[in-house]
């Protein structure tokens, strides 16, 4: 729920950015995927989403030397918990969203400590993370493994 007053703020700097299209990538990506990965390359360079989403270091590379056109923007799992690592992207990518697992006040620190950092930052607002991902099988350690992937769920 927002608080009140909020939602004319939000409204406004909804209003005031224009909306972006990433491609988003896989968490997990091994030399198979990439003529996947290929495909995506030239997708980006046709100009139908304004940058790419990714979610770990292969992907990076992999986009970095294909010099797509479009914005390389770092997801929350790249894990930008400090001015050193920020500094680090900073040449690399054009922008990167907040950890998940990170507090007010670490992300008030982050973002007063990057202000002058050029890699603008991002937070998930509202949506779904997966609480984990694997390239193992998780029901293995069961003994109730398939051979077929899948997409396991906790039930409460």
């Amino acid at each position: 729920m927002a608080m009140p007053g909020t939602l004319p703020v939000l409204n406004k700097k909804v209003v005031e950015y224009e909306t972006r299209y990433c491609l988003g990538q896989s968490y997990i990506v091994r030399e198979k995927d990439i003529p996947y990965l290929e495909e995506c390359a030239l997708i980006l360079n046709k100009g139908l989403y304004q940058g790419v989403l990714l979610r770990n270091t292969e992907s990076f590379r992999f986009f970095q030397k294909e010099e797509i056109k479009g914005e390389l923007v770092l997801d929350n799992n790249m894990y930008l918990w400090n001015r050193e690592s920020c500094s680090y992207w900073s040449d690399k990518a054009d922008e990167y969203y907040l950890p998940t697992e990170a507090n007010l006040g670490e992300i008030k620190e982050l973002l007063k400590s990057t202000e002058n950092i050029d890699l603008i930052p991002s937070v998930l607002v509202y949506g779904r993370i997966p609480m984990m991902v694997t390239a193992n099988c998780v029901r293995k350690t069961t003994g109730k493994c398939s051979k077929t992937p899948g997409i396991s769920v906790l039930k409460d």
